[in-house]
């Protein structure tokens, strides 16, 4: 890690260089009354002091969002791009463990554990939920019909 700092340090360093000692001929471009010859100054200013391609970051291509099997979502090992954006289930069975906890089975296969106590959210069989991924991180569980979330993890 030593070595990335250094050599981020190294490639600032003369990225900030090339701008300072730049300075004189921004003055002298500054200087010129045509607007194309002075366009043409500070084209060519900025290609004596463009950093080399390999500095430049690529530009990254957004994500598509497409609409698959649900049978990947949730599972950490699984994920990649073609996972949905939520999943809709019907509620097969509830069970409580320990703090307060349940494990929530859904009609399509998938088994999810809640983090904490649901509260005041009646999760019972039949009742039709959707899980969505959270802003912050993770997956919540909401019911059809009633206020409220819980936070959940898919086990299975």
């Amino acid at each position: 890690m030593k070595d990335i700092e250094r050599y981020l340090f190294v490639a600032i360093a003369a990225f900030s260089m090339s701008f300072v000692a730049a300075e004189p001929f921004l003055e002298s471009c500054a200087s010129i009354k045509d607007d194309t010859d002075r366009l043409s100054c500070y084209d060519k200013l900025y290609k004596a002091t463009k950093p080399e391609d390999s500095m430049v970051q690529k530009t990254i291509p957004a994500q598509s969002k497409q609409a698959a099997v649900p049978e990947n979502f949730g599972l950490k090992e699984k994920l990649n791009s073609s996972t949905p954006q939520g999943v809709s289930a019907v509620i097969k069975s509830v069970s409580a463990l320990n703090n307060g906890r349940v494990s929530i089975s859904l009609d399509n296969g998938q088994t999810w554990r809640s983090n904490d106590d649901p509260g005041r959210l009646r999760l019972k069989p039949l009742t039709k939920v959707t899980i969505t991924e959270s802003r912050i991180g993770g997956f919540v569980l909401k019911a059809e019909g009633q206020k409220g979330f819980v936070r959940v993890k898919r086990v299975r």
